[in-house]
């Protein structure tokens, strides 16, 4: 039996703004287990996105819990948050969109090594071994992102 990897228990999200309260979230549970893949499928404005935020904790959780490899981190902060994004990060759909022009890519690339902690020497030569994995050569890590936009009519 495949172990559970991350578990989401009665997630409730609501924001309130003045005397307007929404409920994003309405009590979702789910499973994953080792080696499955899980879509979250909805129309636009169903709470999609606030759960991926409330799980990576780029959101908080009005209600319910967030086990991740069997524990808690519902309510975990500071250097425990920081440690359990070695194993939960959030991937964003369009990714040219989250490199910054004024860093270069390698940067871009090694911001969560470095924020876990892991030295400059040892970043830049893991952001190599990835690029390099991805079939770019390392010199990619000193180039700036650039995006082209195409129109065709």
């Amino acid at each position: 039996m495949a172990d559970t990897i991350l578990k989401a228990e009665h997630l409730t999200k609501t924001f309130i703004s003045g005397k307007k309260t929404l409920k994003a979230v309405d009590d979702v549970s789910f499973e994953l287990k080792q080696g499955e893949c899980l879509g979250i499928v909805g129309e636009s404005g169903s709470g999609k996105s606030t759960i991926a935020k409330m799980l990576t904790h780029l959101e908080s959780i009005t209600d319910g819990k967030v086990i991740l490899k069997g524990k808690d981190i519902t309510n975990i902060k500071g250097k425990e948050l920081r440690e359990i994004y070695r194993d939960i990060q959030m991937v964003f759909q369009m990714p040219m969109e989250s490199f910054d022009s004024r860093c270069t890519l390698g940067d871009g690339i090694g911001e969560s090594l470095r924020n876990m902690g892991i030295s400059r020497t040892e970043t830049r030569r893991k952001v190599e071994e990835l690029l390099e994995r991805c079939g770019l050569e390392k010199e990619y890590a000193d180039r700036y992102p650039q995006i082209v936009y195409l129109s065709c009519v």
